[in-house]
């Protein structure tokens, strides 16, 4: 990546995104009917713009009509990409790893595809990286374990630790965006940036990606333990420390029993109980964690 833009949180990161692709296609022929393929189950924020590629009609419905001239492709299936390609296709955007709408990984065969897919037609590969990204998975980004690299990524949330920072992250051939057509009053202030410094001593200090490895890995290998133990996990799948058990049992009931245990843990769309622990979290934690889940699913 060559150039960074500084905003204020994740979704003012993907409505820069947004903002890029389309530039970078109308300097290219002028047109004003450009087109984004987003996917189904994904999340890509609040506002209008991020809530218009995020492929959940619960989040959208209340504020239609959003802004259009967006398609929702089926996540890991490249067939249904390829399908709603036409020349009026700008961007594809996606999430390596979806969070919210259930834990799922993206395939190795489907992110090297769109990688293919988006050379060929030239049109530009945002992956938004808010969740999954900072070191969450093993590595910095998600997109490091497919052996590609986007045209454009998406960071926030731990990019601050607790302090409102995010931004956009561009090649040097789409960067016609930046700067004139896009600002942020607060995006890049000293105090945050500050912050986002001190953030990032702190990964190389603590070689918090190598931790995140072998701790994910524990995890992992627990949760498929309790995943073999347990009748009412359905499944189980993710990375590093980024993970989730599918239910076959009201997951509101089981975080209620485990909020009484001492144990917060949250949802994600169908079911889903997911896990995304602070990256210095040690064995002894997930091994805690464990025994007090097991007594909440019991």
């Amino acid at each position: 990546m060559d150039r960074v833009f500084f905003t204020n949180s994740g979704t003012e990161a993907i409505e820069g995104a947004i903002k890029l692709v389309r530039k970078y296609a109308y300097n290219k022929d002028g047109r004003t009917d450009h087109e984004i393929i987003a996917m189904k189950h994904s999340f890509h924020g609040r506002s209008m713009g991020a809530l218009s590629v995020t492929g959940n009609d619960a989040y959208q419905a209340p504020f239609k009509p959003l802004i259009g001239g967006v398609r929702f492709a089926e996540y890991n299936n490249l067939e249904s990409v390829k399908s709603l390609i036409t020349d009026r296709t700008c961007g594809i955007i996606l999430e390596a790893l979806q969070g919210e709408g259930g834990i799922y990984p993206a395939s190795n065969e489907f992110m090297q595809g769109l990688r293919a897919l988006c050379d060929e037609h030239d049109i530009l590969l945002v992956c938004d990286e808010i969740q999954c990204g900072m070191g969450r998975t093993g590595n910095m980004f998600c997109y490091q374990s497919y052996d590609i690299v986007p045209d454009v990524v998406c960071v926030a949330k731990a990019l601050g630790n607790g302090l409102p920072i995010g931004a956009f992250l561009c090649r040097e051939e789409c960067a016609a965006l930046v700067p004139g057509d896009h600002g942020s009053t607060y995006g890049g202030n000293p105090l945050v940036c500050a912050a986002a410094n001190a953030v990032m001593d702190q990964f190389e200090e603590l070689n918090l990606t190598a931790h995140v490895k072998e701790v994910g890995a524990y995890l992992y290998e627990q949760l498929e333990q309790l995943t073999a133990k347990f009748d009412c996990i359905k499944d189980h799948r993710g990375i590093g420390l980024m993970q989730g058990i599918e239910l076959t049992i009201p997951v509101g009931d089981v975080i209620k029993k485990a909020q009484k245990e001492g144990l917060i843990i949250i949802s994600a769309s169908g079911n889903v109980i997911r896990f995304v622990p602070p990256l210095v979290i040690e064995k002894k934690h997930v091994d805690e964690m464990i025994a007090k889940l097991k007594k909440c699913l019991q």
